[in-house]
């Protein structure tokens, strides 16, 4: 009978651990047995994946942290958290493994952040997902699959931009452009290090990592190990949309729910609101993964808490559900060998909306290392040397894809046409991040300020279309490629501008979605911020921004523009909508007349629904000179009415000061007069 990483048969918290020194010892016997196993495999092939110990993954990360600052920072969390260890673990003593002379330290949760860092400072939105190798430290597969994945990925970077690169390893390039990945190798150091399930920690005790978070638990039982701490305060300084965490003892992607308060006893649990993009994502990764060449069947995909078993305090359940559903929780420990603070697990209603997959690599926990693959072919399902650490790379990148939909640009070409009067221009868009394409077409733009403004947008091309991720040779990359024709005169006087727009994914979203994931794929008002992070809701999906000129010898030129003139209103481009606006240029061209179509095109030139967007630069000017002189003559009759208004009062009040001055000489006289009869009385 095989044994789940969720179970092992300790599920009570406080339970005493076997001594550290017996641990140790088996433990430092396994690593003695495992490095030389390894020695004799990398005789044989020095692209096999070997088993690592805990100094090794160290300096690895280490070495190639320092070797790619640019995309990959390196940090752990009892120096960036402070947030205290376990115990102690060897590290290799210098910056090397050739002396091979390690020493005792602090056990450390390291972790790599894989992005562009450059860029990412200007690009808040980027969508994170986060990756943990182990919560079980004698579950060994999960942090041998997060070393290889960031090697992989770091050296695809380098390959991904040149002559010499490939389709796979541009693709990959974007991803790391556009992607934030935070993986943790070995959330559990200590367990890890001393090859144990359980965190042991130096006061004696030992706990299980994946009951210690606060999602159905006592406020005593929860954030007791330094693993669940790290965990969670990568939670509260990232906005993650999406996790993998890796285990071992049976073969499963499982994802919510897997906890008592929404699954019986019986395993049978309630569908999650985000159950149909949950599926969609998790039979992708089960499709990329496939077998673990033949050591492992294909895995079994369905919710936790039915191809496990329920569990309370689950990292998994809390990373999706702690914002929104059931009790907050702020946990105080009583056993830990450390205190936590209850305010850093207080409810927070953007943090905790993570779709989670947990992970079963395989029936054995720790399988045998001649299963464990090579670096050969890693991105081809069933390729040269498959095994458990490349499926469970392929299911990590497909993962990664789906973090968000998009639109790469990746080539073109021009064909002349009328005598070398017009151009025929054919642009290839590869749409991925997604499972089904709602709609697709192509908005292309002069600037508002050139000689001849022109723009369009393509009709709906692509519709309700499935799209695969997986080619009929294994390959693993996003397959299917759209093409669009759009036509301009020759020859050009101002540079085309132009992006590809894609709708995806309507069905897999519904009213009642939670996840960030979800929402940010959705037409709805979706938007959380949190750690200076933002996740907002999008109806599309827009490409790069590329443009098209010709160079002072007449050679045809495609490349993505530096600086984006921005689009729309605000812009110096016109966005237009296929319902409206110039179509595919062939009008423009001349095409259309040459091929005998003499039909109106819906908006000669830039058109939209918003008038504003849709006229050219001189219809514009026009425009403000209709509004300025409507202005001018507005503010000229408000003079002229403030003009005579003022010459009536002062008129009046000249008429008014007449009578008065009359009345006063009346009186003055009937004064006298009076003076002057009472005079000649006396």
């Amino acid at each position: 009978m095989q044994v789940s990483a969720r179970d092992g048969g300790v599920r009570a918290y406080g339970r005493k651990s076997p001594s550290r020194a017996a641990a140790a010892v088996v433990g430092v016997a396994l690593v003695v047995l495992a490095a030389a196993a390894a020695g004799l495999a990398c005789a044989k092939d020095d692209t096999a994946f070997r088993y690592r110990t805990y100094a090794e993954i160290v300096q690895t990360l280490r070495n190639t942290s320092a070797a790619n600052l640019a995309i990959l920072k390196l940090d752990d969390a009892q120096s960036r958290f402070r947030i205290g260890t376990a115990g102690q673990c060897e590290e290799f003593v210098g910056s090397s493994f050739s002396d091979g002379v390690t020493e005792p330290v602090e056990c450390k949760q390291y972790y790599v952040t894989l992005t562009n860092h450059a860029t990412w400072s200007q690009d808040k939105t980027r969508p994170q997902m986060l990756i943990s190798g182990e919560l079980h430290g004698n579950e060994r597969v999960g942090p041998h699959v997060s070393v290889e994945l960031i090697l992989m990925m770091v050296k695809m970077y380098a390959l991904g931009e040149g002559e010499d690169s490939t389709e796979v390893s541009r693709w990959i390039r974007y991803l790391i452009d556009h992607r934030v990945l935070v993986i943790m190798p070995m959330a559990n150091a200590v367990g890890f290090e001393m090859n144990h399930r359980e965190e042991v920690q130096d006061n004696g005790h030992s706990f299980d990592p994946n009951r210690d978070f606060p999602f159905n638990q006592k406020t005593s039982a929860c954030m007791q190990t330094f693993a669940a701490r790290a965990i969670n305060e990568l939670f509260r300084a990232h906005m993650f949309q999406l996790m993998i965490t890796f285990h071992g003892g049976t073969n499963v992607i499982g994802y919510e729910w897997g906890d008592y308060g929404h699954c019986s006893e019986t395993g049978a649990c309630e569908m999650a609101p985000d159950h149909a993009l949950m599926d969609a994502i998790g039979a992708r990764m089960k499709q990329t993964a496939g077998p673990a060449g033949t050591y492992e069947r294909e895995y079994t995909l369905g919710s936790m808490g039915s191809t496990v078993y329920p569990v309370n305090g689950g990292m998994e359940d809390w990373a999706y559900g702690a914002s929104w559903t059931g009790d907050e929780i702020q946990c105080n420990p009583v056993e830990s060998s450390s205190t936590y603070a209850p305010k850093k697990t207080a409810r927070d209603p953007a943090l905790h909306r993570c779709v989670t997959y947990l992970v079963e690599t395989g029936d054995q926990k720790i399988p045998d290392e001649g299963s464990l693959g090579t670096a050969d072919a890693i991105l081809v399902k069933g390729g040269t040397g498959d095994g458990h650490i490349p499926r469970n790379i392929r299911l990590s990148i497909a993962a990664l894809d789906a973090l968000q939909p998009y639109a790469r640009v990746v080539g073109s070409n021009m064909e002349e046409m009328l005598n070398g009067r017009a151009a025929k221009f054919t642009l290839r868009i590869v749409p991925g991040g997604l499972f089904t394409l709602d709609a697709a077409y192509l908005q292309w733009s002069t600037t508002k300020s050139a000689k001849m403004v022109q723009s369009g947008a393509t009709d709906v091309l692509y519709s309700d279309e499935r799209l695969q991720f997986v080619g009929s040779d294994g390959s693993v990359f996003p397959q299917r490629v759209l093409e669009f024709d759009f036509f301009a005169p020759l020859p050009l006087d101002s540079p085309i501008y132009f992006r590809a727009v894609v709708l995806a994914d309507s069905k897999l979203v519904s009213n009642d979605s939670q996840s960030h994931l979800a929402g940010a794929r959705s037409k709805e008002d979706w938007s959380f911020s949190a750690n200076s992070f933002a996740v907002h809701s999008s109806a599309a999906f827009v490409s790069a921004t590329h443009m098209i000129s010709f160079t002072s010898s007449g050679a045809y030129l495609m490349e993505q523009v530096a600086s984006d003139p921005g689009w729309g209103f605000d812009g110096d481009l016109y966005a237009n909508d296929p319902s409206g606006g110039a179509g595919n240029g062939a009008r423009w061209a001349g095409v259309d007349k040459a091929e005998g179509n003499d039909d109106e095109e819906e908006g000669d030139l830039a058109g939209t629904s918003d008038p504003m967007k849709s006229m050219t630069h001189p219809q514009l000017l026009k425009l403000f000179g209709i509004i300025f002189g409507c202005i001018a003559a507005a503010a000229l009759i408000v003079v002229g009415l403030i003009w005579v208004l003022r010459t009536l009062r002062k008129r009046a009040a000249a008429a008014r000061g007449g009578d008065r001055a009359q009345e006063m000489e009346t009186l003055s006289a009937w004064e006298w007069s009076e003076g002057s009869s009472e005079n000649e009385e006396v």
